[in-house]
């Protein structure tokens, strides 16, 4: 599995044996692979997602686990682990994968979140089997998320309760970009 670049971001696919070290870590592990981590990197959500990802990795051949592992957000400049990014599988018999994605506290209203899932967007629509990137928001309280998810280019699709469901299609973001003046 290759590590994916922005201006500021590495985004390291973790291995199972990398999950399986955070996880025995949970919340008060601060290194990794040699980089520090912010404080409050692996939440209890995360805690509770990473056996199921194991388990799936386990089951799935390995071209397939970048679609599967959390993405580690690190800041270039600092080597240091910031948030994680990631699909929860591969894409559908529709083509459709869903994304999430956290960062530390610390970290939060720098526009990481934004800068990572733009480009692992990216990195799933140049598989011409992935035709389209959803997502699930939960709470009424959740702008933050709901904003990374609109300068992605995603819209509204369903807003019921509390959650709200979200999507962008690969033709759809390609036509965006396209009418997008330089700048704008």
């Amino acid at each position: 599995m290759k590590d994916l670049f922005t201006p500021r971001l590495q985004l390291i696919p973790l291995t199972p044996a990398d999950l399986e070290e955070l996880i025995a870590g949970g919340s008060d592990v601060t290194s990794f692979r040699g980089l520090r981590l912010a404080s409050g990197l692996i939440e209890p959500p995360v805690e509770r997602a990473i056996p199921i990802k194991l388990e799936k990795m386990a089951a799935a051949p390995i071209h397939q686990h970048p679609w599967w592992t959390y993405w580690l957000m690190v800041l270039r400049a600092e080597r240091r682990g910031a948030g994680l990014v990631g699909f929860k599988g591969v894409p559908s018999e529709a083509g459709e994968v869903e994304i999430g994605y956290g960062v530390a506290p610390a970290c939060r209203g720098r526009g990481l979140a934004t800068e990572a899932a733009a480009r692992l967007v990216e990195w799933a629509f140049s598989d011409p089997i992935c035709r389209a990137v959803i997502a699930h928001v939960e709470g009424p309280d959740n702008r933050a998320s709901e904003r990374v998810l609109e300068k992605l280019g995603m819209r509204r699709v369903r807003r019921d309760e509390g959650v709200s469901d979200w999507r962008v299609d690969a033709a759809q973001l390609v036509a965006t970009r396209a009418t997008k003046r330089p700048g704008s």
